[in-house]
């Protein structure tokens, strides 16, 4: 059991005796089979300091020194057997790779450009903001260089002047038509020649300022921008006559996706845009490359959180860097990939009307003719998970919480399917959650030869494979009711391999979707049936969906 010692300074010392009587003589008790349960008895009184499985770990106690007194529940750790297994849990962050287009998004996420991304959550969601006067908008240009744009502005105001002095009603109307739509060029090119001061509520401007307590995997406005950076790049790009666009949507196919007999091609287009209404879909189509950037950093063994709870105590987990190569530095594993990937957006007003009947305690005021989005409400409510959901306790419902438990089992159901009509492997598939923008991607993930599964999935199977969506058997679980009383989510139904979930199978329910006992996380309605997106969505239970 290694403590520093002070007076030498340098080395980790056994002890300096038993702490009731000071004897250096100790018995070592082997009689248990497993080694965990050896432990040190002191030879002359008999005392034992503490349980024998946890121990102070040497390298921890020679990082804090003399401190290690003031951090013992750092230290306190379990040591593992030789016999173990050699299994760890790699630590890894993934992010969007953003095109060279659109590295003015990128920048709004780094430190100092807090105003900017200010300015960029308001326009987004639709907050709004002060237009800067004509004097404010001449500064700005001339500051960046657009003297060209300032001049035209200022002959469009001659030609308004000589106009009104000629009252002619029909030039003055176009002239105002021609100013107006010169500023709004301004306004939303990209970037912006001129911003819009944003006017953010303050609840949002606090939660902005803790952007530090979210991780930056579930940072609502990391995710926001790296949303917009993917309709930019993908869902709202467009491609030249001949050459396969970036994004496919299922109701509107190119021909490589497409049968080729045009009334075969206009009926499943039909059909598809019926199943997305049934499944709650406002946008849904392929992205044929899915640009992502995953690093690997570390690794731990026993678990993949730095906390995990045995026997009644919190033993802590220590994070170990790849081991160092020749040159003394440390090693980070990058792979980077363009894979084939599902984009599902869900409708607004739908998922309204869902939280509205599931009851949640802080329901936003908000109807589809508001200017402000849905998603800038939802993000009003937003709340910190932590990087390994240690923030996560069961409360009252919550609409962040919801939205993000229902996009994250949308996520599994379409992975589990995509995994049984393509043949992929269910662990060569990943997620990510857009919560505020009611979105999800779930792409191929990998680098093997099997990269254009999905889109052969699409072409074979199609509205067979939404079809499945909506079958009361998928949103059974193979354990019967096993997990149905628990949170609805067992390895048997929706969980998915950790390493291919984002979330660690947290926030995770089939109640969300077919109706259910409430999950786990909601102290609200504990042991009471909430009712699922679905059943909104049609309107009836998900026995009579199909």
């Amino acid at each position: 059991m290694f403590e520093w010692s002070s007076k030498e300074n340098e080395k980790r010392l056994f002890g300096e005796g038993c702490a009731m009587c000071g004897s250096r003589h100790f018995l070592l008790h082997t009689e248990s089979p497993r080694i965990g349960e050896w432990g040190f008895e002191c030879a002359s009184c008999g005392h034992r300091e503490r349980a024998s499985w946890l121990q102070n770990d040497p390298f921890t106690t020679e990082v804090f020194r003399e401190n290690g007194g003031k951090r013992v529940g750092e230290r306190r750790m379990e040591p593992i057997s030789y016999r173990a297994s050699s299994a760890f849990y790699a630590q890894a962050e993934q992010f969007v790779v953003f095109s060279e287009r659109d590295q003015g998004l990128m920048a709004l996420l780094m430190e100092g450009n807090e105003s900017e991304l200010e300015n960029f959550i308001a326009n987004k969601y639709g907050f709004g903001g002060s237009l800067p006067t004509p004097d404010e908008m001449k500064e700005i240009l001339l500051r960046g260089g657009h003297d060209r744009e300032w001049e035209s502005y200022a002959n469009f105001e001659k030609m308004l002047g000589f106009a009104k002095g000629m009252k002619d009603a029909s030039l003055i109307a176009a002239t105002e038509t021609e100013l107006k739509k010169l500023v709004q060029r301004w306004l939303h090119s990209e970037p912006p020649l001129v911003p819009v001061k944003s006017e953010l509520p303050a609840g949002l401007r606090t939660l902005m300022v803790r952007r530090p307590d979210f991780s930056s995997r579930y940072d609502p406005f990391v995710l926001a921008v790296e949303h917009e950076a993917l309709l930019r790049s993908k869902v709202s790009r467009t491609a030249e006559e001949g050459l396969r666009a970036p994004f496919v949507r299922f109701y509107r196919l190119d021909q490589d996706l497409a049968p080729k007999n045009a009334e075969a091609k206009a009926a499943q287009e039909a059909k598809t845009l019926d199943f997305m209404h049934r499944l709650g879909f406002s946008e849904f189509g392929l992205i044929r490359e899915f640009e992502l950037c995953r690093f690997t950093y570390g690794y731990s063994r026993v678990s993949a959180v730095p906390v995990m709870e045995k026997r009644g105590q919190d033993v802590p987990v220590r994070l170990r860097l790849f081991e160092p190569l020749r040159s003394n530095k440390r090693p980070i594993y990058v792979v980077t990939q363009a894979n084939e990937a599902i984009y599902v957006s869900l409708k607004p007003e739908q998922v309204y009307e869902w939280l509205r009947t599931i009851g949640v305690s802080d329901l936003p005021a908000w109807i589809p003719s508001d200017d402000v989005r849905l998603g800038g409400r939802i993000l009003e409510n937003a709340e910190p998970f932590g990087r390994y959901f240690s923030e996560l306790h069961p409360a009252a419902a919550a609409t962040y919480r919801y939205v993000y438990t229902l996009l994250h089992s949308y996520a599994h159901l379409f992975m589990k399917a995509v995994a049984e009509f393509s043949g992929l492997d269910l662990g060569s598939l990943g997620e990510y959650i857009f919560p505020a923008d009611l979105s999800f991607v779930v792409y191929r993930n990998g680098t093997t030869m099997d990269l254009g599964n999905l889109s052969s999935l699409w072409r074979n199977e199609n509205n067979r494979f939404l079809a499945h969506l909506l079958e009361p058997s998928t949103h059974r679980c193979n354990s019967g009711s096993l997990c149905d009383f628990g949170g609805g989510a067992c390895p048997d139904c929706i969980m998915v391999p950790e390493t291919s979930c984002i979330a660690q199978n947290r926030l995770l329910s089939r109640a969300v979707l077919r109706g259910g006992v409430a999950p786990r996380e909601d102290t609200t309605h504990k042991d009471r049936r909430i009712p699922g997106y679905l059943e909104i969505v049609n309107g009836a239970t998900p026995s009579t969906v199909t």
